[in-house]
């Protein structure tokens, strides 16, 4: 019927998903309902019910009079689906066959708001979900006759606290970690301290490659070049006198503070200092040209250019420093060049360049932050004492069960957080010291000539800065543990949802495969490493040493492949300057990148991928695996509901007690728990018997359905090898009890598959050979019957009964072991038969 089909398409577009049939058995009550009617003015109720909900469907409730009144008259009623009784229905007309409900009606009865069960009743997923609170209240009967036992409130208690540890763990991290950030950007201002750092850096080393230090700088004599033709003018920069002061002013904004230092050491390890503008030579330039303190430093540099610290064979290392004071930034640096002339010849010159930031609150919003930071570390060590304490106070043995791996590294944290904080109230109480006053104001301004300043006065100030700047390195170190144990406890609050410890569980799990995995790539690993720096440790220097090929090997494993590429080979016979074949180069590179990149990394990779795919499949399946915001709404509702109540972690602490335990009663009741613990209220005695319950009742379950999992399992293999089991229902069977097996399963269908084809083949070939030995057994055997048939005419009844009697046991044993049997056989090893 063309309205049936019409209503069923309308009625699709709504939840209730009926299908065609029952659209058609409502639609044909309803007519009967509306036919059998004797008064239409009083409206029988389940009629109403059924008239209105039919059209809420169809019109959704958002149709106007007229838009109902146009719909309406496009809705037809057939009377052929309705008994055959006379209409006699006033408020009903009647067009031949066709009945219409008045517009007016259906406005009536669709203003009605307390209608809906019947339409709902008949709604499928309405019915499951009527199912669903049946189930869930036959449940909760079932849980509330659940006896508890003591084992039971101690493994569930110890449970739940661990999980709201790790749990709350997860935002107050989130906090700290936040607040860390700041501290660290505010007070170490890394990225600032490293521009200043390179801009002194490459002024000091020098712009030009052909002169510059690193390029340049083998032996005493060249070094000696690079001071006074580099190092010395670039440090000096543009001189500018301000306020009857002489200031050198470098890279803009830096303003040289004393002149250089140099620190000498022979090899008997004594050392000498100068400070080459305090010197005798030094004050006798500025006598001749007084003010000129460049000419000075180059007079000091030329006398001890044949000093025996540092101008002659028993040099060993020299540092040559200066220090320059940044007003805007607020901050000192301190260049130095260390050289280290080796054993070898060889002459190592590094530079580097110290920043030291001397305001220690430049905004308020960096006292602010240091603040919040201190109070909130004072609130984890708090809390972390007082767990500590309380275990302390049970006895010894509680108080080394405490020391478990996620304690340890809350007092790590906590640890690292005082070190931090520790750190950072030393540096601010030497950024207030006086020493550092002696050339600038309170409002961090250079005030005073600082070419006027005595060699003490310049030592101390030099000290001062550089015992700053190994504090801020020292400072660095802290802040990077910190940060580490900052990534433990993030580990440690992923323990309380399954789905955040995936890659927890999935390395815990791995741990045995990675083990062994470690030891292959240490022996296939090192020797190859080992024979790079055997074959090309004279020419190459990314080999040159273990260390050094140890990193390369690493490098090139990551995919860095630049050292190579400077040397491949261009042809057979091109050689290494030692005369190494180049080509060992390529053939070792080949080796290394096929077996360890290749091969070994992948099979790392693999290992990985396979542990985190069993534990994504087993999370699949858990029965209580929450999403972190249902976790946070469910934890919500557990401190509502257990707002007033003694602390869970307390009752843990009791009942774990070793020396005096609490609730020894083996069974758990109301009256027990309020007995075991001083101070309980029936409040809570009832919610944690009901928490108790449930819990036991969902790992009954899971026990259950786990025993039935390994009953099938066993009754599967069990069964494996009949024949009558087919091959999809083994592997439905299987499905079921593990998903993990799906890949395995997936390789055997292909090999069944196999064997399917296969056997129809074979199964063809048997039947044609059987057709070929009947055709050519067909002549004899029509003679046969012939002579047969011509003999029984002949013979008596009886002796042809016999004849064809001892004939056709004759016959027996040949259709039995020949064609007969083979199509038999044949037959019996198809697929269907065989795959159990």
């Amino acid at each position: 019927d063309v309205t049936i089909k019409r209503l069923h398409m309308m009625l699709c577009i709504k939840e209730f998903g009926w299908s065609l049939k029952e659209v058609e058995g409502f639609f044909t009550v309803l007519l009967e309902k509306l036919e059998c009617m004797e008064n239409p003015t009083d409206h029988d109720e389940e009629c109403a019910e059924a008239v209105v909900h039919f059209l809420d469907i169809v019109f959704h409730h958002k149709h106007t009079r007229g838009e109902h009144e146009d719909i309406t008259k496009s809705m037809v009623l057939t009377k052929t689906a309705a008994p055959s009784v006379p209409i006699d229905i006033a408020t009903f007309s009647v067009e031949g066959d066709e009945m219409i409900i008045p517009p007016e009606i259906l406005f009536e009865v669709m203003q009605s708001e307390e209608l809906g069960s019947l339409l709902k009743m008949r709604s499928p997923k309405f019915r499951a979900l009527l199912q669903k609170k049946e189930t869930e209240k036959a449940e909760a009967v079932t849980i509330s006759k659940t006896p508890v036992k003591r084992q039971n409130l101690v493994s569930t208690l110890r449970e739940v606290v661990d999980r709201d540890d790790a749990f709350i763990t997860l935002p107050w991290t989130l906090v700290y970690i936040v607040l860390f950030m700041f501290v660290l950007f505010n007070h170490l201002d890394i990225y600032s301290r490293a521009v200043m750092g390179r801009v002194n850096e490459d002024w000091m080393n020098g712009r030009d490659p052909f002169t510059a230090a690193d390029e340049n700088v083998d032996n005493l004599p060249s070094y000696w070049e690079w001071v006074v033709g580099v190092a010395i003018p670039g440090a000096f920069g543009d001189q500018v006198i301000e306020n009857n002061h002489t200031k050198y002013w470098l890279a803009s904004r830096h303003v040289l503070v004393g002149g250089f230092r140099l620190e000498c050491q022979k090899l008997d390890g004594t050392v000498e200092i100068h400070w080459l503008n305090q010197m005798d030579a030094s004050k006798a330039s500025l006598e001749v040209l007084p003010g000129n303190y460049y000419n000075a430093t180059l007079a000091s540099a030329a006398v001890l250019i044949d000093d025996e610290y540092c101008g002659s064979k028993d040099t060993e290392k020299t540092w040559l420093s200066y220090m320059t004071y940044d007003e805007l930034a607020s901050a000192y640096t301190i260049s130095t060049a260390y050289t280290w002339f080796d054993r070898y010849g060889q002459a190592v010159p590094i530079i580097d360049t110290d920043v030291i930031l001397i305001d220690p609150f430049p905004t308020w919003f960096t006292i602010f932050i240091d603040i919040l930071f201190a109070l909130l570390v004072t609130r984890i060590f708090l809390k972390e004492a007082w767990s500590l304490l309380s275990t302390m106070r049970l006895g010894w043995s509680e108080f080394l069960d405490y020391w478990d791996v996620w304690n340890v590294v809350d007092w790590l944290s906590i640890s690292c957080s005082a070190w931090n904080c520790g750190l950072l109230a030393a540096i601010l109480l030497i950024m207030t010291d006086e020493t550092l006053s002696i050339i600038i104001d309170e409002n961090y301004a250079m005030d005073i000539d600082v070419w006027s300043l005595g060699e003490e006065e310049l030592e101390l100030i030099y000290d001062t800065v550089a015992q700053l700047g190994s504090l801020f390195q020292l400072l660095h170190l802290v802040m990077a543990l910190n940060t580490i144990t900052v990534l433990f406890k993030f580990f440690k609050s992923f323990q309380s949802n399954p789905r955040l410890k995936v890659v927890t569980d999935t390395f815990v799990q791995a741990s045995v495969d990675l083990a062994h995995f470690f030891i292959i790539f240490c022996t296939l690993f090192l020797p190859v490493v080992l024979v790079g720096h055997i074959l090309f440790g004279k020419d190459i220097p990314e080999m040159g040493s273990i260390f050094a090929s140890l990193s390369t090997g690493i490098y090139t494993l990551l995919g860095d492949y630049t050292w190579f590429e400077d040397l491949y080979p261009r042809t057979l016979t091109t050689t290494l300057p030692s005369g190494c074949p180049a080509i060992l180069v390529f053939l070792w590179f080949s080796i290394f990148h096929f077996v360890i990149t290749l091969v070994v990394l992948n099979m790392l990779l693999g290992i990985i991928l396979e542990h985190y795919v069993r534990i994504t499949d087993t999370l699949k399946t858990m029965a209580h695996a929450p999403e972190i915001w249902v976790q946070v709404r469910d934890y919500l509702k557990f401190l509502k509901e257990t707002r007033g109540f003694l602390s869970l972690v307390h009752l843990d602490l009791l009942l774990n007690n070793d020396g005096d335990p609490a609730h020894k009663d083996p069974s758990v009741t109301h009256e027990s728990l309020k007995q075991a613990f001083d101070g309980m209220q029936d409040k809570q005695s009832e919610w944690l018997m009901n928490f108790l319950r449930t819990e036991v009742y969902l790992i009954e379950k899971a026990n259950e359905v786990a025993n039935e999992g390994r009953d099938r399992s066993e009754d599967i293999l069990a069964n494996a090898g009949d024949s009558s089991m087919s091959a999809f229902g083994l592997f439905r069977d299987l499905e079921e009890i593990e998903p993990v097996w799906m890949d395995k399963l997936e390789d055997l269908t292909k090999v069944l598959a196999w064997l399917q084809k296969d056997m129809k083949n074979m199964y063809k070939k048997l039947e044609e050979m059987e057709s070929v030995e009947e055709e050519d057994a067909r002549p004899s055997s029509q003679s046969n019957e012939l002579a047969a048939s011509n003999s029984s005419l002949l013979a008596p009844p009886g002796a042809a009964a016999s004849k064809a009697s001892a004939s056709k046991s004759k016959k027996q044993p040949k259709s039995s072991t020949g064609t007969a049997a083979s199509k038999k056989g044949a037959k019996s090893l198809t697929p269907s038969r065989t795959a159990g």
